[in-house]
C-alpha cells in the first residue's frame, strides 16, 4: 500500500484518439500537444512528490513507513492524514490530522553520567554544583543516585506521544538491549479498537521484539484523553521504559474550564528503587528482599542526597520539577501513576482547591478536592487556578500505605515573576485535607469528606440494566509452596480464583490453536476446584464471552489486611457500578449466594464513572461492567509488576477467530517450540 504522503491521487494519463473526419496533421498537433501536457505534467508531480518528502529527508527512519496493518477509517471521515510529521504536539483544529513518526532506540542507559564515572560519557557535568548541567541532553538524574536504567532514546521518563483525535501515530521500536533481552511496549487505556494486534503484552498479543530488530507499532488516535505507554515484558517500565501518551480533541467537553492545556503540566509520577528490577524481583521471589520503593519521582526527578562541590563545601541537589504557571490563569493538569509496586500516592497543591474533569480519559462532571490518591495505572485530570498571590507553592507526593508512608516527593508550583527558589512552606506537611478523591473503600488517610469513584458521574451514558454475562473474582495472597521446593516456608503468592496464571508459550490471537488445550481454564470451571488452597493450581485461565455480550466482572478481596490490587482490562473501559465493604472470608461461591439474595446492589445510573483501572482494596468488593464489543484476546491483570508476573492475572477472549479475521496484520511474527527432528 502506498504511503498516504507521498501518493499524489493523479490519475494515469491517456491519449485519445481523435474523430476520423480529422486531418492527419490535425492529428499528429492534437498528439503533440498531449505529449508535451503529460510531461509537464509528470514533472510538474514529481516537484510536488519532492516537495512532500524534501523536508523529512532528514530523519532517514521516516522514508520507509512500513505498512503493518489493515487499512482503518480514521474518525472524521471527511478528513483524511496527508502529510507525516515528526512532532505531532500542536493545537488541535478541523481538518488537521496528521501521520506522526515516533523513532525510537531500547537501550541500557546510566543516570548521573559524569566525569567520575569513569565512563567517558560526561553528559551531567557538574550537575548539580552546576545546576544548568542537570539540564543537558542525555543527563538523567532521576534522585541523584548513580544506577543503571532501561531507556527509550535515553530519557526517562519516555519520550511523549502527544497526538490529536484522529491522527495515526506510528513508532518504530528497535530493540539495542545487548543482553539480547526481549521486550514489547503496551498502550495503557486505549482499547485497540481494530487494531488488536499492537496491544502488545508479550506472549499475551506478541512475541518479544528480539535484539537488533524494529517492530513497528501503528494505530489512530481515536480516544482523546490522558494514556501512557509503557514495557509490558517483565518489570523493566520500572526501570525506565515508560511514558505519557496525549489526545486532545477539537472540541472538548471541558474546554470552558481551562485556558493552557500544554505539555508543561503533565505530572509523571512513580515509585523508585535504587537497585534494578531484575535483582529486586529475584530477591522477592525467594523471600529474601520486599517489594518496597526507595524514592518517589514526579517526571524523573526527586530529591535524593547532598553533593558537595570540588572543595568540600556546601550542599547541592538534584533539581526538582517546576511548574510554571501565570497569574489568574486556569490550567489543565494531567497526571499519570507509573506506580509498580503498592505504594499508592497522595497529591495536593498548597493553598489551592483543585477541580477533577477527567479520570482514565474519560470525562466526568467536576469535582473539587483538596487531594486525590493515584494507584498504578491510573490517570486523573484536574484544573489549577493560578488565583493565589504571586509565590511558589510546593506540589506534594505522598506515599499512602504500609510499605511508603515515609516517603514523599515535591515539585513547584511557580508564578511567572516569583523568585526562583523553594516555597517558604515546610516540606513535611501535617495538614488533612477536607475533601479527598479516590480513596481506598479501607483508606488508612483521614478526611473529613471521602468522594469514592462510585459516587462520580461520567459525561458518557450506558444502560446498567442490560442482562449480563457474570464472573467473581476472588483476588488475594495465597499459600500453596510455590517456586522452589526446597524452600521451607509457605510464601504467599498473588492469584485470581486461587489459580496461578501461566503464560502461553505462543501469542494467543495467531497461534492459540498450537497450544496444549490442557494449558487453558475455563475461569468458571476453575473457580471450583477444591484442593487449590493446598497446592499450587496453574493454568492459562481465560474468560470467553461471545462478541457484543454485556460482561460483568465481580472483584473481591476478603483478605482483613494487606493492600489494594488495581486491576487493569485491557481492549475496554468499563462501568463501576457497585462497591462497598466485605466482613469475613468468601469464596467465588459464597459471594454469589450472597449476590443472589440482593447484598450487593447495582448502581442505579445510566451514567455511572468509567474507567480502565481499579483498584480493590482489602476487606472490600467492586464491580465492573463493559460491553464485549471489541474481538480480541485481552489481558486482565493487577497492575502491581510483581503480581502480575507471578500469578494475578487471567485472559478476557471476545469473540471468536471469524470475528478477529482481517484485523491481524499479514505476516505478523510468530514464535513457537522447538525440537530438532526425531524427538
Amino acid at each position: 500500500m502506498s504511503d498516504p504522503a507521498v501518493t499524489s491521487g493523479m490519475q494515469p494519463l491517456s491519449i485519445v484518439p481523435t474523430h476520423e473526419n480529422g486531418s492527419s496533421s490535425g492529428t499528429k498537433v492534437k498528439i503533440g500537444i498531449v505529449l508535451i501536457v503529460s510531461l509537464i505534467l509528470v514533472f510538474v508531480t514529481g516537484l510536488l512528490i519532492g516537495l512532500v518528502i524534501s523536508p523529512l529527508s532528514k530523519q532517514e527512519q521516516v522514508d520507509i513507513v512500513p505498512e503493518i496493518g489493515p487499512t482503518l477509517d480514521i474518525p472524521t471521515s471527511e478528513d483524511k492524514p496527508s502529510t507525516v510529521y515528526n512532532e505531532c504536539d500542536r493545537t488541535c483544529r478541523a481538518g488537521d490530522i496528521r501521520i506522526c513518526i515516533f523513532d525510537w532506540e531500547v537501550s541500557y542507559y546510566y543516570t548521573m553520567l559524569t566525569s567520575s564515572t569513569g565512563s567517558g560519557d560526561t553528559a551531567c557535568e557538574n550537575c548539580p554544583v552546576n545546576p544548568n548541567d542537570c539540564s543537558n541532553k542525555g543527563c538523567v538524574t532521576l534522585n541523584g543516585l548513580k544506577r543503571p536504567v532501561v531507556t527509550v532514546n535515553q530519557q526517562v521518563p519516555g519520550p511523549k506521544i502527544i497526538v490529536c483525535k484522529g491522527d495515526t501515530f506510528v513508532v518504530n521500536v528497535t530493540n539495542m538491549l545487548n543482553d539480547m533481552t526481549g521486550i514489547t511496549f503496551h498502550w495503557h487505556g486505549l482499547n485497540q479498537f481494530h487494531t488488536p494486534a499492537m496491544d502488545g503484552p508479550s506472549m499475551i498479543t506478541q512475541c518479544p521484539i528480539p535484539f537488533a530488530t524494529t517492530f513497528t507499532y501503528k494505530m489512530i488516535a481515536n480516544e482523546p484523553g490522558t494514556y501512557f505507554w509503557h514495557s509490558h515484558i517483565g518489570s523493566n517500565r520500572a526501570d525506565g521504559l515508560a511514558g505519557p501518551i496525549v489526545i486532545r480533541e477539537v472540541n472538548d467537553p471541558h474546554g470552558n474550564t481551562y485556558d493552557v492545556d500544554d505539555s508543561n503540566h503533565t505530572a509523571f509520577i512513580q515509585d523508585w528503587m535504587n537497585i534494578t528490577q531484575n535483582t529486586n524481583y529475584v530477591e522477592y521471589l525467594y523471600g529474601v528482599g520486599q517489594n518496597d520503593p526507595d524514592f518517589l519521582l514526579i517526571n524523573g526527578k526527586g530529591k535524593g542526597p547532598a553533593f558537595q562541590n570540588a572543595t568540600g563545601n556546601g550542599s547541592f541537589f538534584v533539581p526538582r520539577e517546576v511548574f510554571h504557571v501565570e497569574s489568574s490563569m486556569r490550567y489543565r493538569m494531567r497526571v499519570i501513576s507509573n506506580a509498580f509496586t503498592g505504594c499508592q500516592m497522595q497529591l495536593s497543591i498548597d493553598n489551592h482547591i483543585l477541580l477533577a474533569i477527567n479520570m482514565d480519559s474519560y470525562p466526568i462532571d467536576p469535582v473539587p478536592f483538596d487531594a486525590l490518591i493515584s494507584n498504578a495505572g491510573e490517570r486523573f485530570d484536574f484544573i489549577l487556578h493560578a488565583n493565589q498571590s504571586i509565590g511558589n507553592y510546593w506540589l506534594r507526593l505522598k506515599g499512602v500505605g504500609n510499605n511508603c508512608e515515609e516517603h514523599q516527593e515535591l515539585a513547584i508550583i511557580r508564578y511567572m515573576g516569583a523568585p526562583e527558589e523553594d516555597p517558604t512552606a515546610p516540606e513535611i506537611s501535617l495538614t488533612t485535607p477536607s475533601r479527598l478523591l479516590n480513596a481506598p473503600e479501607r483508606s488508612t488517610v483521614a478526611a473529613p469528606t471521602i468522594i469514592r469513584m462510585i459516587n462520580l458521574t461520567s459525561r458518557i451514558r450506558f444502560d446498567a440494566n442490560q442482562d449480563v454475562n457474570r464472573y467473581y473474582l476472588s483476588l488475594g495472597l495465597q499459600n500453596p509452596r510455590v517456586i522452589d521446593p526446597r524452600l521451607r516456608e509457605r510464601k504467599s503468592i498473588p492469584q485470581i480464583n486461587h489459580i496461578t496464571f501461566t503464560f502461553p508459550p505462543v501469542p494467543l490471537p495467531t497461534q492459540h490453536d498450537e497450544v496444549d488445550q490442557s494449558l487453558f481454564c475455563d475461569a468458571r470451571v476453575a473457580s471450583t476446584w477444591t484442593n487449590c488452597t493446598d497446592i499450587q493450581c496453574r493454568c492459562t485461565q481465560i474468560i470467553s464471552v461471545a462478541l457484543n455480550q454485556t460482561v460483568e466482572l465481580f472483584f473481591f478481596n476478603g483478605r482483613p489486611n494487606g493492600g489494594c490490587h488495581p486491576m487493569h482490562l485491557h481492549g475496554f473501559s468499563y462501568r463501576i457500578v457497585g462497591s462497598g465493604l466485605l466482613n469475613g472470608t468468601y469464596t467465588p461461591a459464597d459471594i454469589q449466594a450472597l449476590d443472589m439474595n440482593g447484598t450487593f446492589p447495582r448502581l442505579q445510573s445510566n451514567c455511572p464513572p468509567n474507567k480502565d483501572t481499579v483498584c480493590v482494596s482489602h476487606g472490600s468488593y467492586m464491580i465492573i461492567q463493559f460491553i464485549a464489543d471489541n474481538p480480541g484476546w485481552w489481558f486482565l491483570h493487577c497492575h502491581l509488576d510483581f503480581h502480575a508476573l507471578i500469578g494475578m492475572a487471567m485472559v478476557v477472549r471476545v469473540g471468536t477467530d471469524e470475528d478477529l479475521s482481517g484485523l491481524i496484520p499479514p505476516n505478523f511474527p510468530r514464535c513457537n517450540n522447538f525440537a530438532p527432528p526425531g524427538l
